[in-house]
């Protein structure tokens, strides 16, 4: 598949959301000094709604052009591939929680509250229902990041046979799951508790597969980039689109981030080219799993030799967070050269 410009960028950003949101709200239960005061630190989950519509957006772009160019679908490759790029670290960090918060921690004597049963954390968590295990338990941090990547293998299941299914007609019929799945919110939210925000993905791969298909004039229109930049910064850096409403607030954030993602990939005014941060960008899938172990690690640390006491406090925030960022791409890094790649194979 063609490479696309400007998506490593934006992974490289959402995944350094994530961090900046997490970090504070681990610091504040250690009584550490944080800082969450800029609304940008409080967008986590708002980066993770972002990387299911960019997930939707390239795995059902990859599966229509199969579609068009052969008729047909291998699905043994397809599904090979998933399991090869995102089963490896996702297992291993799923280990080292377990062996962490159910081994480690008590033999050393910090009391971990577990209030479940070991047996449900392993069943969900191996068959790749981790966002159902998170609305019940607290599993610890290492393990609740991720729930998202469940949705995401829970997506990839179901999508390619009903593209595959529908293949004469597939932006139709993918219109039509979009509709149905928004109708689902507004009328039976609690359909979604589990946080299966599926019409984010299918809304991105409604836009890709369009856009493979036939590149729309509309999209190349400078006034519509401008607008949809200004409030996807709005959306990050202010709390002006924030809504209790959950149809207004999920419909919103998906079309942003769906215009957004098409945007700057099919339709891009400008394309950001430097290898180290595409590159950055393109581990990305280790910096999001990897990251809460380097800040659990870290932060056991700070807490066990109190730090914090010895340094200004603005310049502690400061130094952790950058501690936590640089580590946690340097496992990245090493995880993805020695242990991913052992793995996985693109070709």
């Amino acid at each position: 598949m063609k490479h696309l410009p400007n998506l490593y960028i934006l992974r490289l950003f959402l995944s350094l959301v994530v961090i900046i949101y997490h970090l504070p709200l681990i610091s504040a239960t250690l009584k550490i000094p944080y800082y969450n005061s800029s609304p940008l630190f409080a967008k986590g989950e708002l980066a993770v709604f972002y990387f299911f519509t960019l997930s939707g957006f390239l795995i059902l772009r990859l599966i229509h052009a199969e579609l068009q160019k052969t008729n047909t679908f291998d699905f043994k490759t397809f599904y090979l591939r998933r399991i090869t790029r995102l089963y490896p670290a996702y297992y291993l960090v799923f280990f080292i929680g377990v062996v962490l918060y159910h081994l480690i921690l008590p033999y050393l004597g910090f009391a971990f509250d577990r209030k479940y049963p070991l047996s449900a954390l392993v069943l969900d968590y191996v068959f790749f229902i981790p966002n159902i295990f998170k609305h019940y338990y607290n599993p610890g941090s290492i393990l609740i990041v991720l729930w998202s990547i469940g949705i995401e293998e829970q997506f990839y299941l179901f999508i390619p046979v009903f593209m595959f299914l529908f293949k004469r007609n597939v932006i139709q019929y993918i219109s039509f799951l979009l509709l149905i799945l928004l109708i689902i919110l507004f009328l039976f939210p609690q359909f979604y508790v589990y946080q299966n925000f599926y019409f984010y993905f299918i809304f991105g791969g409604l836009l890709s597969s369009i856009s493979l298909q036939k590149k729309r004039a509309i999209f190349k229109n400078k006034a519509l980039h401008i607008v949809v930049y200004l409030l996807f910064i709005f959306s990050f850096l202010t709390n002006v689109f924030e809504s209790e409403n959950i149809f207004i607030y999920h419909v919103f954030n998906m079309l942003i981030s769906g215009l957004f993602i098409s945007l700057i990939s099919d339709y891009p005014i400008f394309i950001v080219k430097n290898r180290f941060l595409d590159y950055l960008g393109k581990i990305s899938y280790g910096v999001y799993v990897y990251h809460a172990i380097v800040f659990t690690g870290i932060l056991f640390l700070v807490t066990k030799f109190k730090l914090y006491s010895y340094i200004n406090p603005t310049l502690f925030i400061v130094l952790l967070n950058l501690l936590v960022i640089v580590i946690t791409m340097l496992v990245a890094h090493l995880s993805f050269k020695f242990f991913e790649s052992k793995f996985y194979r693109r070709k």
